[in-house]
């Protein structure tokens, strides 16, 4: 946790809001520029994301539904015009990012594997997973905050700004979050609104799976979250009528049973869904009434889904929905100048080549190519060139004063090894900053200082449990409970090191020189529904002399198991050990360990 004390919404303490100012205004802002060189403040951010919006699905729109000017046909989008650059969008593990992983890293700083939502890399040596969203930042500074899309409520980019969950398809346990981490805690997400509403209810709550048809874990329970949400003085809306009737300071829409909003072009007369430029006003509307100021991610979501189907009428239809909600946007900051517009994608959908009229397809799944940035108002100069994913959640943070969190992580600690510490803040690292590690009741057995990558070690001479604690002038405190124990469990197993010859036939353990064989690796991960990446290595030796070797990157699930299969063509005879060998992945900041025990097995040349 971070702390900062356990401050109600509005209900600040002001000796330590006297502190908190007094820090935050002496230190300089993570981003050179911020608001404090701004002509007018940054009050309140509208970051729109086109999901699956590339270069191309504008140009489309703009050509086949702008209106015409003396320079050419314009729409909307065009209106959102003092900046204007581009995003890359890679996620940790790809050059081609799901949804998940690019909102992880556009609302807290950090690159993560496809599918997790609000968490660093599974798969990585460090603990806790947890990293704080830009949405969470602003709660806790006192401002008021939104989530607005088309899709699923509970879909990968509206939760990527808010929850912490290994996969995306957990939409129930999504659901309980934005509830239990916010509104409970008395920093509610002031709007809420979407698709979906059966994640909410405490009967029809559905079971989901992953990509491989697994069941993912969820909490699949019975809790009526929707009175859960009306009992903190939540507004609910179910359709247009009562979204537009609402004027709570607090609001819940969850416009369809189950699945996205109807889209733009299969509406027919009567539909009750608000579109998505109503949403938005209303979400405006609502978040305005803070004094303080608010941040509100706002997603045309079925712009991507349009592109997966490449289906041309689909996507010209989310564009104009996407688009008016931009002019929803523009028409608020007229009256309100201190607000800065964002317009982004988290990745492009469909390879799409737009030209003369004719739509070219390229793929049926997201590209690697950049997605465009524009901006709007008040800080919008720092948006002007090229800049990475991970970036928007820093500039963001700068532009509205947040206060600076440290992440505190730590690697496994067994007795008498070195645990290292890794410490950063938006996915930077942090240098200088103390750790102290406690035990019991105040009792520092030592401060650590981080290095210029945000590392630092300690060996703990017990077992038990322990505090580590980290602090620098200017961010936000953090503590991290840990527990020293003996070498820590492998996550996997390798169940299986066989030999096979050329017709993939068992072929045991005495081989002919000459041949061709098959030497084959099976792991599995040892906890349910888990998976992580590791590098497998098969290894052929004479005593110490290697004769042989071979590694490939392996995703390692439960079931089925994962296989690593090298060609081995033995050219001296004798008696050798095969040795196999699952490892964590390459990796920059992760020190070397073994995932599973290594397998042995003697063969015979002849």
């Amino acid at each position: 946790m971070f702390r900062k004390g356990n401050k109600g919404k509005k209900k600040l303490f002001t000796c330590l809001l006297a502190v908190v100012f007094l820090l935050t205004s002496l230190v300089p802002a993570l981003i050179p520029g911020s608001a404090q060189g701004n002509q007018t403040e940054v009050k309140n951010v509208i970051l729109l994301i086109g999901d699956g919006m590339g270069f191309e699905q504008i140009e489309a729109y703009r050509d086949q539904s702008g209106w015409t000017t003396p320079v050419g046909k314009m729409v909307y989008l065009d209106e959102v015009n003092d900046a204007a650059g581009k995003m890359t969008t890679r996620s940790a593990d790809a050059d081609i990012t799901d949804s998940a992983a690019a909102a992880t890293a556009m609302s807290t700083g950090y690159k993560t594997l496809n599918r997790i939502l609000g968490m660093t890399p599974d798969d990585d040596e460090f603990l806790p997973d947890e990293v704080p969203h830009i949405l969470e930042l602003a709660e806790l500074k006192g401002l008021a905050t939104g989530l607005v899309a088309t899709s699923q409520i509970c879909h990968a980019t509206p939760a990527g700004f808010a929850a912490h969950v290994p996969h995306r398809n957990q939409f129930n346990k999504i659901a309980s979050q934005y509830f239990d981490n916010f509104a409970v805690q008395d920093y509610p997400i002031e709007v809420l609104l979407g698709g979906e509403k059966r994640n909410f209810t405490a009967t029809g709550r559905p079971e989901y799976y992953n990509e491989a048809g697994k069941k993912v874990k969820d909490a699949n329970d019975s809790r009526d979250l929707v009175g859960e949400f009306q009992g903190k003085g939540y507004s609910v809306a179910e359709n247009a009528s009562q979204l537009s009737a609402a004027n709570a300071d607090r609001l819940l829409g969850l416009f369809t049973e189950k699945e996205g909003l109807t889209p733009e072009h299969q509406r027919q007369a009567g539909n009750p869904e608000p579109h998505l430029s109503e949403m938005t006003a209303k979400a405006l509307e609502t978040l305005a009434k803070d004094p303080d100021g608010f941040f509100v991610m706002i997603e045309g979501s079925q712009i991507d889904w349009a592109g997966h189907a490449n289906d041309v009428p689909y996507l010209l239809g989310e564009m104009q929905g996407f688009d008016l909600a931009v002019k929803a946007a523009l028409d608020f900051q007229k009256n309100h100048p201190e607000t800065l517009i964002i317009v982004t994608a988290d990745h492009e959908c469909g390879g799409l080549n737009y030209e003369n009229g004719l739509y070219m397809w390229g793929s049926k799944d997201h590209t690697a190519a950049p997605v465009p940035v524009l901006a709007e108002g008040p800080g919008a100069s720092l948006f002007s060139e090229t800049i990475d994913n991970t970036d928007l959640p820093r500039k963001i943070a700068s532009l509205l004063s947040l206060d600076k969190p440290l992440v505190l992580q730590h690697s496994p600690a067994p007795v008498n090894q070195s645990t290292g510490f890794q410490l950063s803040s938006l996915g930077l690292p942090v240098s200088n900053a103390l750790v102290n590690i406690i035990k019991g009741a105040g009792n520092v057995l030592a401060t650590l200082t981080s290095d210029a990558q945000g590392k630092t070690s300690y060996t703990f001479s017990k077992e038990g449990d322990y505090l580590a604690r980290a602090d620098k002038y200017g961010y936000l405190g953090k503590e991290v409970a840990l527990t020293v124990g003996s070498v820590p469990g492998m996550v996997a197993t390798i169940t299986g090191l066989l030999v096979q010859d050329n017709q993939n036939q068992p072929a045991g353990t005495t081989l002919s020189k000459g041949k061709p064989y098959y030497l084959t690796l099976k792991a599995k991960h040892n906890t349910p529904g888990s998976s992580v990446q590791g590098l497998s290595i098969l290894e052929v030796l004479q005593g110490t002399q290697p004769f042989f070797l071979n590694a490939a990157r392996l995703a390692v699930s439960e079931t089925p198991p994962a296989e690593f299969t090298a060609l081995y063509q033995p050219a001296t005879a004798g008696s050798f050990e095969v040795k196999g060998f699952l490892w964590n992945d390459w990796s920059t900041s992760a020190a070397w360990r073994s995932l599973a025990e290594p397998k042995e097995l003697t063969i015979s040349i002849n």
